[in-house]
């Protein structure tokens, strides 16, 4: 049915504006995480989910913020199913983390939940998904919430049957939600609240249903301590141990696994650069990739250093650096994919990047007061590394070898330089 309400939007008067229900209720829940939470790397588990669905809100609200142009509806329709996916990826990630502690096929099984996650991400923002029946995406998100079925069976186990019941209701929340979203109906309130505000409606209830799932497990418990020798992965004795194996006696497992994810992004988006320079695309292709490719590198500024940080959150201070940076990172990344930075000179772009990676000196500065001088000077050679891959990029020179091996691949072998010395530094940490 279509809407019989005019306005400039041409669309219902709520259309887009339901989840901001998120934006009342966010503050609250944060507030009880905080006040009921005596460890700070649960806490940021739960911002990881509360960052994750605000993505997703500020996604959806700016595709309905207007009628947009052909290009830029395209590209927001994108982002906005990129969202979908990491909403399903984090909506239990502190209970994840709860049972990680002592159960290594946990690990596993949210190893390959995220590389899943990851995958329907980067092929929201690759592919037009919008071609596709709403049917179909409605069969394809819930299939990505599979593995979680392993952590319902660990709440079973463990007695948990109130996190059971909001399991339940948040799968049928969102099942529910997807039918209207298929189906079209029903229009309760022709011009103003349709079917797909009643879908929005049902994503919060699950949202509100996943977010006590999650509480009534972990509230008031001491999940990580860092001094205590977790058991640790053992099955990798190759280059893998390097992401799941790392032989440190401080660092629970669930930490290893985190960074073996921050890694895997850099590579997966590596991968996508390379992709991006491997033909001539078209000019549409070329717009999409090229704002990828930015988005990719504000991502790319933060993770070098994050298993650092990780390793010094045991204050409030140090978590909330950490968060703020991510904060920085994503929105660098969703003003990528919003707007052309193509426009805007290679320097004022190296100014950007530059300026949201300074809060990695946070970690240098806890490296050198705590007498890791080998780490800090590591860190102080790769940052180094990295700054001058700016000025080249920016400078367009040295061309050392003409139409062969130009300032952008020196560019890029100062950034595989400085990736190394990042590595070692965060290795050497943990050792």
């Amino acid at each position: 049915m279509k809407s019989e309400l005019k306005n400039k939007r041409n669309l219902p008067l709520l259309r887009g504006r339901v989840h901001l229900l998120n934006l009342v209720t966010l503050p609250i829940l944060a507030v009880s995480v905080i006040k009921n939470h005596s460890e700070s790397q649960i806490v940021v588990a739960y911002f990881i989910f509360f960052a994750c669905c605000l993505f997703n809100l500020v996604a959806s609200s700016v595709l309905h913020f207007k009628i947009w142009d052909d290009l830029r509806t395209a590209l927001f329709i994108r982002i906005d199913y990129a969202g979908i996916f990491l909403v399903i990826g984090s909506s239990a990630f502190p209970s994840i983390l709860y049972y990680m502690k002592s159960d290594l096929f946990m690990v596993l099984v949210s190893l390959f939940h995220w590389i899943i996650i990851f995958a329907g991400v980067f092929g929201a923002l690759i592919f037009d998904f919008s071609k596709t029946s709403k049917s179909f995406r409605s069969i394809i998100y819930p299939f990505f919430g599979v593995p979680y079925v392993y952590l319902a069976y660990k709440f079973l186990l463990d007695g948990k049957y109130y996190s059971i019941l909001m399991s339940i209701l948040t799968a049928a929340f969102y099942i529910t939600g997807s039918v209207f979203y298929a189906t079209g109906t029903p229009n309760l309130i022709p011009g103003i609240f349709e079917s797909h505000e009643l879908f929005h409606l049902f994503c919060w209830l699950a949202f509100m249903a996943s977010f006590f799932l999650n509480y009534d497990l972990t509230r008031l418990t001491n999940l990580y301590r860092l001094t205590h020798d977790w058991p640790r992965i053992r099955a990798f004795k190759d280059e893998g141990s390097y992401f799941l194996g790392l032989k440190g006696k401080k660092l629970a497992p669930e930490f290893k696994y985190a960074y073996a994810v921050l890694y895997s992004i850099s590579i997966v988006g590596s991968i996508i650069i390379a992709w991006y320079h491997n033909k001539v695309w078209d000019l549409k292709q070329r717009a999409l990739f090229r704002r990828v490719d930015y988005a990719f590198i504000f991502l790319s500024v933060v993770s070098p250093w994050f298993p650092a940080h990780v390793y010094y959150i045991k204050d409030w201070f140090t978590a909330s650096v950490v968060l703020v940076h991510w904060v920085l990172a994503i929105t660098g990344a969703l003003a990528s994919l919003i707007y052309d930075f193509s426009l805007a000179p290679k320097s004022v772009r190296v100014v950007f990047f530059n300026i949201c990676g300074q809060l990695n000196w946070h970690a240098a500065y806890r490296m050198y007061t705590s007498g890791r001088i080998r780490e800090f000077y590591y860190f102080v050679i790769g940052t180094t590394l990295y700054f001058l891959s700016g000025l080249v990029y920016a400078a367009k020179y040295p061309n050392p070898i003409s139409r062969i091996f130009e300032h952008h691949e020196v560019m890029h072998l100062l950034v595989v330089l400085g990736n190394w010395f990042a590595f070692e530094t965060n290795l050497s940490l943990i050792q």
